[in-house]
């Protein structure tokens, strides 16, 4: 009976202990980070830190319909490296920062050559998560993160926290995170492309102003760990076809010069083959399956799935020349002779041969599923 009792006498300050809690924070208490970005002046050799935070007891205010305060801030501070920068930053904050729920890192053109040190610099805090969106920019940070505001209910419902919820504003990639950037950025063979998010010309205007909205235009372009540079929309067409998003992607059917349509693509599979006669070559195989979305002049099934055609191929071919005098990999050449033909990969390398200058030739296969209520005529 003694032993049981001093057993109890000692238990029972444990389970005291146990229901404690001596490092208590309460939720309001914390600045909650939601999107990061980053620039690099280059008269200076500064980085710039930029932090967008988003008050969610106002945006759920405003998303029910009552007048809510501002629901967002930016912060900014400068530091020689981007972790300095963010120290400096949290140093202005009146409550403790917190990057738990980082959703969106954005890198400008001028940091994007920099991106080793902005990756190390991130991916070194187990606070942030390999599932961040990464997208790159050719605007002002401040703006980009201020305009998310003006339309939609939520801060949180934008290209810029949601890149994939408009299926006619995708990105080149469909997702493209820290997860993808990292594995690609140090195998050293394949190419990343960061989505370029971008404030556009005023398409839209409320009652007193236009307003200029973030769209997505192409993509930086970086190799192993060297940076090619920013490709616009229409110079990454032909790539997108091996490369990007294409499902529900829109391209035009043109005949002599003129648009007589415009084509969506429903289904789409690329494949990238190395011929090693002849010195060496590369195979691109595309096959497409497309509807109509409209038609302005009357075709039969089988010239719109020829037109189809030479529009795709001329796509890849002009993206093709561009690349080429770029000295930009932008069909995934190297990735595919590194993981199908290593030892051809491995003679290069010590050639020094340069993969995107080999010849490539492209074939299309289209095929047109619907033309729509409407029908076209027959063959």
């Amino acid at each position: 009976m003694r032993k049981n009792f001093l057993r109890i006498a000692l238990l029972l300050p444990c389970c005291l202990l146990l229901t404690s809690c001596w490092d208590e924070v309460t939720l309001q208490d914390l600045h909650y980070i939601t999107a990061l970005g980053i620039d690099y002046k280059t008269d200076s050799k500064q980085f710039e830190a930029f932090a967008h935070i988003v008050d969610v007891s106002a945006a759920a205010k405003k998303e029910n319909g009552t007048d809510g305060k501002t629901v967002s801030f930016v912060g900014h501070a400068e530091g020689p490296t981007p972790n300095l920068a963010l120290d400096e930053l949290f140093r202005t904050m009146q409550m403790e920062p917190n990057v738990d729920h980082l959703m969106t890192l954005i890198v400008s053109e001028s940091a994007a050559p920099r991106m080793q040190d902005v990756l190390d610099s991130l991916n070194r805090s187990r606070a942030v998560r390999y599932t961040v969106n990464l997208m790159g920019t050719s605007s002002e940070i401040p703006d980009l993160f201020q305009v998310s505001e003006l339309v939609s209910k939520s801060p949180l419902n934008t290209d810029i926290y949601q890149p994939n919820s408009n299926k006619y504003s995708k990105a080149f990639h469909n997702h493209w995170d820290l997860q993808k950037m990292v594995r690609t950025f140090t195998k050293g063979t394949g190419t990343a492309f960061i989505p370029n998010l971008d404030i556009g010309t005023p398409h839209w205007m409320s009652s007193s102003r236009q307003i200029k909205l973030p769209y997505f235009n192409g993509a930086f372009v970086i190799e192993g760990k060297r940076y090619i540079g920013k490709f616009s929309e229409e110079e990454l067409s032909g790539a997108r076809w091996f490369q990007g998003a294409i499902k529900d992607y829109t391209f035009p059917i043109r005949r002599d010069g003129q648009t007589i349509g415009t084509a969506v693509v429903q289904k789409a599979k690329g494949r990238v083959r190395y011929i090693r006669q002849g010195g060496g070559a590369f195979d691109l195989r595309l096959s497409v399956q497309f509807s109509v979305r409209e038609l302005i002049d009357s075709a039969s099934n089988r010239e719109l799935e020829k037109l189809a055609a030479e529009e795709i191929r001329s796509e890849i071919e002009t993206t093709r020349e561009i690349a080429r005098s770029r000295g930009a990999d932008l069909f995934g050449l190297e990735e595919t002779l590194y993981r199908f033909r290593l030892a051809d990969w491995k003679r290069m390398q010590k050639e020094k041969t340069a993969i995107e200058k080999l010849p490539v030739r492209a074939s299309v296969t289209v095929h047109l599923i619907t033309t729509g209520k409407l029908k076209s005529k027959l063959y």
